[in-house]
């Protein structure tokens, strides 16, 4: 087991309070550039839609679900789900949704 000795946190706890932290957007809303055009993004998108789908097997999703779920564009969206019925990880039902592909 792992020890903390720091001052306001319980015996063998993992964890330690954050005290100033800030979150700063790389995102100029004036600018936004789609997700789709940046390759290393979108490998990261597949992963973690991969991922999600594999954490909860029973994940039904739409394409405006999905885009919402991720927070994506369109294009990117679509270039996603695609890709992943390409590969067979997705199939997509007669009503319109995007479930595990096995």
């Amino acid at each position: 087991m792992f020890s903390t000795a720091q001052p306001g946190l319980a015996s063998g706890s993992l964890f330690a309070p954050v005290a100033d932290m800030t979150i700063h957007s790389t995102i100029n809303s004036e600018r936004r550039i789609p997700l789709s055009s940046q390759p290393r993004a979108v490998a990261n998108l597949l992963r973690r839609i991969q991922s999600e789908y594999r954490e909860m097997p029973g994940l039904k999703l739409t394409e405006a679900q999905a885009r919402r779920l991720w927070d994506i564009d369109g294009r990117t969206c679509q270039l996603a789900l695609t890709t992943l019925l390409e590969q067979r990880f997705l199939k997509r039902t007669s009503g319109g949704t995007y479930v595990r592909g096995d």
